[in-house]
C-alpha cells in the first residue's frame, strides 16, 4: 500500500511527541512491506540543505533515517496557515494530482498546515484518516487557553474563541474555522484519538462526532532492553521490587521530559523544588528549549541556582530511555490537560510511576491504574507538599511501580491503522471540499 503521513512538522527541525508518533508509525509501516512518505513542511532548513523535487511544486526532498520525506516551505502556504484551516486554490490544484497518482490513503497526523493537503485529498478522492494528536481543530490557540491563559472549556462553536482570544482571532473568523473543522473531522473515513480524554473534549464540542481511541504505541523492545539495566548494573526490577526500607535510604531520582516551554510548567516543579530544603532528591530534566528567550533565561537561572537539578538538553530517544530507567518519579507539571503523553507511557513501560497535573490524558491514566499521584494543575505549593510525602513515605513508589500496565506497542498500534487504511481503501470518500 502506498500511505502519505502529513503532519506539520519533523525532525530534525522539531522533536516533540506528534514527530515521535509519526517516526515511530512510519518505520513500522515500512517494515511491514507499505511504501511510505512522510509530508511535512519547511520552516528553519536553507535550500542547500534539500534536493528540489519540483520547481512548480516548490518542495523540497530529503530522507530522516531511512523515511522519505517531502517538505512544503511555509512560504507557499496560506499566510495564516499556523492557525487558520483555510487552504490555497493554486496549491490544492497541484496537490491533488499528485496525490491521485502517487497514494492510495492520507493519514494526516497533524492538521495544521495541512488544510490544502486534506482538500486536495477529498478533490482527489483519495480517502484520509485523521488522528488527533491536541486540540487544534477545536482551539487556535492550539492548547485550550485563552488570552489570560486560563483553560478554556470549549469552542462553543466558534464564539468562545472569538470572546476569549478576540485579540487572536475574529467572529466571523472563529465560526468559519469551527465549520471547517467539523468538514475535515466527518470527512476523515476514521477519526482518532489517543485517548478517551481527548475524544471527550471533541465529541462534547461537536455533538454526533464519532471518534475511535487508539493510544499510541511505544517501542516496548527497546524500553524493555534498557529496563532491566542501571548505570549501576542493578536491575530495574530489583529496583521496582525493593522494600520501603531500602528507598528510603536512597536519593530520590526525578525525571521531566518535554519541550521547555510555558504550558509544560517546568517553572512550577523548579518552584516547588525550591521550597523543598531536603538534599535527598535530584531532578533530570530532558528537553529543548522553545523560542521564548525570557522563558529560557528564567529557566536557567533556575537550573544554576539549585544543585540538584540537571538539565540533560535534548537527547536522542534511546538515551531519553536510558535517564528513564534510573529515574524513581516522572513528573509532568502540565499546564493543559495533556491529549496523551507518550512519554508517560515510555516512562511506564520501564516501571516509572507518575507524577502529574490532575487534568488530561495522564491523569484519567493515574484514575484507572494507581500508578501515580495527581496534584492540583499548577499549584506550586501543591507540588511541594506531594513530594515531600513522596519523601516522608518511600513506600507510595513501590505500590504505584506495582500498579502500572503495559502499553500499547507500536506493532499493535500499526496492526490497527493498517485494517482502517485497507477498509478506506476499499469505500469512497466520505467528505467534500472543505471550503464550501
Amino acid at each position: 500500500m502506498r500511505i502519505l503521513i502529513a503532519v506539520h512538522q519533523f525532525f530534525p527541525e522539531f522533536a516533540s511527541g506528534t514527530e515521535t508518533v509519526a517516526y515511530n508509525l512510519a518505520k513500522m509501516l515500512q517494515k511491514n512491506g507499505h511504501t511510505v512518505c512522510i509530508l511535512t513542511t519547511r520552516l528553519r532548513g536553507s535550500k542547500a540543505q534539500y534536493t528540489e523535487l519540483d520547481p512548480t511544486f516548490a518542495s523540497y526532498e530529503d530522507g530522516y533515517e531511512g523515511l522519505r520525506l517531502l517538505r512544503l516551505p511555509v512560504a507557499i502556504l496560506n499566510a495564516q496557515s499556523y492557525q487558520s484551516l483555510e487552504f490555497s486554490p493554486s496549491l490544492m490544484g497541484i496537490l491533488a494530482p499528485w496525490l491521485k497518482d502517487n497514494f492510495d490513503v492520507l493519514h494526516v497526523l497533524h492538521p495544521m498546515r495541512m488544510a490544502s493537503v486534506i482538500a486536495a485529498a477529498l478533490h482527489a478522492r483519495i480517502p484520509y484518516l485523521l488522528t488527533l494528536t491536541d486540540f487544534y481543530l477545536l482551539c487556535p490557540n492550539v492548547n485550550l487557553l485563552n488570552e489570560q491563559r486560563q483553560l478554556c472549556q470549549g469552542p462553543k462553536g466558534g464564539h468562545e474563541c472569538a470572546n476569549a482570544c478576540a485579540a487572536l482571532i475574529d467572529l466571523q473568523s472563529a465560526l468559519d474555522r469551527f465549520a471547517i473543522a467539523q468538514r475535515i473531522l466527518q470527512g476523515a473515513f476514521v477519526c482518532v484519538a489517543p485517548s478517551q480524554s481527548l475524544a471527550n473534549h471533541f465529541e462534547q464540542a461537536m455533538p454526533g462526532l464519532s471518534i475511535q481511541v487508539l493510544g499510541h504505541g511505544v517501542d516496548l523492545l527497546t524500553l524493555i532492553s534498557h529496563r532491566h539495566m542501571s548505570s549501576a548494573g542493578q536491575s530495574q526490577d530489583t529496583r521496582i521490587s525493593a522494600g520501603s526500607e531500602e528507598l528510603a535510604k536512597k536519593t530520590l531520582h526525578l525525571g521531566f521530559v518535554g519541550s521547555l516551554v510555558n504550558i509544560k510548567g517546568l517553572h512550577i516543579l523548579l518552584k516547588a523544588l525550591s521550597l523543598i530544603s531536603s538534599s535527598e532528591l535530584i531532578l533530570e530534566v530532558v528537553g529543548p528549549h522553545g523560542d521564548d528567550v525570557i522563558y529560557r533565561q528564567d529557566l536557567e537561572s533556575q537550573f544554576s541556582s539549585d544543585q540538584r537539578v540537571r538539565y540533560l538538553g535534548q537527547l536522542s530517544p534511546k538515551a531519553v530511555f536510558t535517564a528513564m530507567a534510573q529515574w524513581d518519579l516522572l513528573c509532568v507539571p502540565s499546564l493543559v490537560p495533556e491529549s496523551f503523553s507518550l512519554v508517560t507511557h515510555e516512562a511506564q513501560a520501564l516501571g516509572v510511576p507518575v507524577l502529574c497535573s490532575d487534568q488530561g490524558a495522564v491523569a484519567d491514566l493515574v484514575d484507572r491504574h494507581g500508578c501515580g499521584r495527581k496534584v492540583p494543575i499548577g499549584n506550586v505549593q501543591a507540588w511541594r507538599f506531594a513530594l515531600e510525602a513522596i519523601l516522608e513515605d518511600r513506600a507510595q513508589l513501590v505500590s504505584w511501580q506495582q500498579s502500572i500496565g503495559l502499553p500499547l506497542r507500536i506493532e499493535e498500534e500499526a496492526f490497527f491503522y493498517e485494517s482502517w487504511y485497507w477498509q478506506a481503501c476499499n469505500s469512497q470518500p466520505n467528505g467534500e471540499n472543505i471550503i464550501r
